[in-house]
């Protein structure tokens, strides 16, 4: 299983050339899982009645562009899932288009730079429409075997590496984009790999929090354990530990805090993310953090370093308990491959393409200046 993104996801990009691009991984996922391209429209009113041309392996995908959301639901009544690649200005008039829209049941942002109120006014609208709304400035969601919303994951060949053709056990929840690729290869290095993984973005208020998943993923049989990565600034890391010991859970929890640094540094500096600002009186601080989760009962590394091996740990324990079974792994070599365009295939030399032009009244070889 997985939560959020599975393979009843049926979606709309709200976006223009960041959306196609977007788009265009995305057919990568499903050319590697052989499934049906699952991006359904775009919104985008300057192009609006044009086309989107999609690569989704050999075929070319012609993917509707409407002016607004309800034309959406009027001609895709399946599409339940909004991505938005829209410009921070405009950001908070598409996302409140999306969720009021009837058939929408989960949004991501990818936008940032979007107002704090902003992004108030859209997750108090989630939840009262009962809505998931993640970000801004989150890279995206991917649930491994089945859905990718977003470029999160990365090329084609790290998809491979990463196993994300296949669900594992771990799921992954960071602030980072960065992180939350690295995490997931991470996973599959020294775990069998994740069911999803979410990067909620580093905004000072994001639409959801690390809370929101993690009840979620405690409510996923197939999620063991998860992997959550925070940083300074915000409150988030000690919700998450509330909510760590509170009560027994099921699920194992393996957590990281990034900004120790700062500690060198004057109280109250930010850098990095919006959110990653430590408070005057120290509050917010990595270390802080840090120790409220690893006293919740989390696995907590004392660096980065450590946390491969931690969640080694972690995921061999849960082997050993017989709450993990093995997973038999795939050939790689008999995976599908991306197929090259004509342009890639002519650089690399594996093809040779003859004139297309050929004039029969004239010659001018060796006339050449």
């Amino acid at each position: 299983m997985s939560i959020v993104a599975n393979k009843d996801t049926r979606l709309v990009i709200m976006g223009g050339p960041a959306g196609v691009n977007a788009a265009r991984r995305m057919a990568e996922f499903c050319h590697l899982m052989s499934m049906p391209f699952y991006v359904k429209a775009f919104v985008f009113p300057p192009d609006a009645g044009k086309n989107a041309e999609i690569p989704v392996g050999n075929k070319i995908l012609s993917i509707p562009i409407y002016r607004k959301m309800a034309e959406v639901s009027e001609n895709h009544p399946d599409v339940n899932t909004c991505l938005v690649y829209i410009g921070a200005d405009r950001a908070l008039a598409a996302a409140t288009d999306a969720l009021n829209a009837p058939g929408i049941k989960v949004l991501s942002m990818i936008t940032e730079g979007v107002p704090e109120r902003d992004s108030k006014l859209l997750r108090r609208l989630a939840i009262e429409k009962g809505k998931v709304f993640n970000g801004p400035s989150s890279i995206g969601i991917v649930s491994a075997g089945q859905c990718r919303l977003g470029v999160v994951g990365g090329s084609y060949d790290n998809l491979v590496l990463s196993k994300l053709y296949r669900p594992g056990s771990m799921g992954v929840i960071t602030k980072s984009g960065g992180l939350l690729n690295e995490i997931i290869w991470m996973c599959s290095q020294f775990a069998d790999g994740i069911t999803t993984a979410i990067g909620i973005g580093g905004d000072a208020y994001p639409g959801a929090d690390f809370v929101t998943f993690l009840d979620m993923f405690e409510k996923d049989p197939d999620t063991k354990a998860v992997v959550l990565v925070g940083e300074m600034g915000g409150n988030a890391e000690e919700m998450a530990a509330d909510w760590l010991a509170a009560k027994p859970r099921r699920i194992k929890v393996v957590g990281v805090v990034a900004g120790f640094c700062q500690e060198a540094l004057p109280k109250g500096m930010k850098f990095g993310h919006a959110g990653a600002k430590e408070g005057q009186k120290g509050e917010g601080s990595a270390r802080h953090k840090s120790d409220r989760l690893r006293s919740a009962g989390a696995t907590v590394p004392e660096t980065f370093g450590g946390l491969g091996p931690s969640i080694q740990k972690v995921y061999n324990d849960l082997r050993a308990a017989g709450k993990i079974k093995p997973i038999a792994e795939a050939d790689h070599e008999k995976l599908p491959r991306l197929p090259k365009t004509i342009e890639e295939s002519i650089k690399t030399g594996e093809v040779m393409v003859p004139p297309f032009v050929k004039s029969t009244i004239c010659d001018d070889r060796g006339d050449e200046p």
